[in-house]
């Protein structure tokens, strides 16, 4: 499995960047469980923890968009929603077993987290930036 991690998804605010990192790694950690062979149950917990990164992910951006008075939380948090359901979704039918293991899942995964990223929240950090408030995020 290759490094979750590229620089072109850095948005230069620290706090969120940190948390898609460690979102992205889980994917990746996902994946390469998948290619192993590991157990369902191993697949399990591992996707598990690529949803609660989301979850935690989610909250602390919509809260930091909050703070900063982001003129668009409304559309980002329905985004967030449409999300985190078809992730949820996702979840459910891999342990139901609907949704079989495999490498288009861990693709799945990384690719639904990156067009988030180069979409709503580079948006999001370049309205941090314009506006002098990169501090509210660690920056």
């Amino acid at each position: 499995m290759t490094e979750a991690w590229s620089d072109d998804l850095l948005l230069s605010v620290p706090m969120i960047d940190r948390e898609h990192r460690e979102i992205l790694d889980r994917a990746t950690d996902f994946g390469g469980a998948v290619d192993a062979g590991l157990p369902k149950k191993v697949l399990e917990q591992r996707l598990a923890a690529f949803i609660g990164s989301v979850d935690e992910h989610f909250a602390s951006e919509e809260q930091l968009m909050y703070a900063s008075a982001y003129p668009d939380l409304e559309a980002h948090h329905a985004e967030h929603n449409r999300l985190f359901t078809q992730l949820h979704m996702v979840g459910e039918e891999f342990g139901s077993g609907k949704i079989q293991p495999g490498g288009a899942l861990g693709l799945f995964l990384r690719v639904w987290t990156e067009q988030h990223i180069v979409g709503a929240d580079q948006q999001f950090g370049g309205f941090l930036k314009e506006t002098g408030q990169l501090g509210l995020a660690g920056g």
